[in-house]
């Protein structure tokens, strides 16, 4: 899978993508706020409670969905070579969704089954404008490879998910199945289908051009098969009623994670950037959580306890690093493409690295890395106080990253210096 440049003359307008990814950081402070109002639901992943429900789907449909359909909006028609289907269609899905994201949350807080039934039917509506619109802009994509095979599969696990997750809000309406059978196929399509499929997809395409490497990756095709085995495994297994498949569909989801990290390794080795910025530093972060989500997981499957600290890093770990990571990348790339593209040859502009400095990225990776190992570190010794205060740090986190954006969106930034002219030698005297 070669490195492509990226076909900027297929951007969508600049309002839709940023809008998405503006909407999805409040619904991660959303998130921080629902769990440090409620700590002891998570500590004892009361998952029951309204409280750990709607932080739950802040995180899912808030924050981590919000934002990878509005990087899809953006990377799809670059780095694919196509145009979007339809802009119109993008907004409509909005307008459709984050109604129904704040009424499926309002409903879960409050208990209210048929808020959540109506949260939930305007959410699949929107999903559905998404998939149709996303769909047939991939139909005219003229580059594939691996990374078009990730994100068409994942907006199909998405569409799946979307609506298992549907059936069970309107099963609190009017019981008709089972939860504690479809909750798990809903998890694991969404987890492992919706959420990772798109994350390796997107950053197959991401890392090579953010580190400038053109080598392939080796592994991505062994990497989907066994992720698509892994999503098999656990839905068909639960559906059909097959006892101890967890740990296959965990074993399968392992070797796939560890066939994407050799690849990583291998752009890494590859690139021609030797030193790299902060924001990719960040996204790199998130792979080092994977070996500890895999270990608590396999505790959690063998009876020993592990969920909530497998879930927690999962979600503020590898997803929480990963996406903030890369969106810190994508941000200053939209608002260069948009402002300064147009104006190459003709007059100077800044570099992307001005648009959102490094050192805001760095604060940015401080605050929020501080406060998610100290939230891990306050669930082992079950500290609701501790809790509370790392997941604020972890927010003023993301507070600081909202600021920095609309500080690039409202301001200027300064043009490099040009090198300094070399004065004519003059001998002494």
């Amino acid at each position: 899978m070669m490195a492509m440049g990226p076909h900027t003359e297929n951007a969508p307008p600049l309002a839709l993508p940023l809008t998405f990814f503006v909407t999805g950081l409040v619904g991660l402070l959303g998130a921080f706020g629902d769990l440090a109002v409620h700590p002891r639901d998570l500590m004892q992943l009361a998952y029951g409670s309204g409280a750990l429900l709607s932080a739950t789907h802040f995180l899912t449909l808030g924050f981590i969905s919000m934002v990878m359909m509005g990087a899809m909006y953006q990377l799809v028609p670059v780095v694919m070579n196509t145009t979007l289907f339809s802009v119109r269609l993008g907004f409509w899905h909005y307008g459709l969704y984050v109604p129904g994201v704040a009424a499926l949350i309002g409903g879960m807080l409050v208990l209210k089954p048929a808020l959540m039934a109506v949260g939930g039917s305007l959410v699949i509506a929107g999903v559905a404008v998404f998939v149709v619109n996303m769909a047939r802009t991939l139909r005219q994509a003229r580059i594939w490879g691996a990374s078009g095979a990730y994100i068409a599969t994942a907006i199909g696990y998405l569409a799946l998910t979307v609506t298992m997750g549907w059936l069970l809000a309107w099963n609190f309406v009017h019981p008709f199945m089972r939860g504690g059978t479809f909750i798990p196929v809903h998890l694991a399509l969404g987890l492992l289908g919706w959420f990772t499929f798109t994350l390796m997809g997107v950053s197959y395409k991401l890392l090579p051009m953010f580190a400038l490497t053109s080598t392939r990756a080796p592994r991505a095709w062994w990497a989907y098969g066994l992720l698509n085995a892994s999503v098999g495994v656990a839905v068909l297994g639960r559906l059909l009623g097959v006892p101890d498949t967890l740990p296959a569909a965990g074993g399968l989801a392992a070797v796939a994670l560890a066939c994407y990290i050799g690849d990583v390794v291998t752009l890494l080795r590859a690139r021609r950037r030797r030193v790299l910025d902060a924001a990719v530093v960040m996204a790199l972060t998130g792979l080092g959580f994977l070996p500890l989500i895999a270990l608590f997981t396999v505790l959690a499957a063998f009876g020993a306890g592990g969920w909530v600290m497998a879930l927690y890093l999962f979600f503020f770990g590898w997803l929480g690093f990963s996406i903030l990571g890369y969106l810190q990348k994508i941000v200053p790339f939209l608002l260069w493409l948009h402002r300064y593209a147009p104006k190459i040859g003709r007059e100077p502009v800044p570099r992307m690295r001005d648009i959102l400095p490094e050192a805001w990225t760095w604060q940015v990776y401080a605050l929020y890395g501080a406060g998610v190992v100290a939230g891990a570190v306050a669930l082992v010794a079950s500290s609701e106080s501790a809790l509370v205060l790392a997941l604020a740090l972890a927010g003023v986190g993301v507070l600081r990253l909202m600021a920095a954006v609309v500080r690039a969106l409202m301001t200027e930034p300064a043009m490099p210096s040009p090198p300094a002219s070399r004065a004519p030698f003059r001998a002494p005297g």
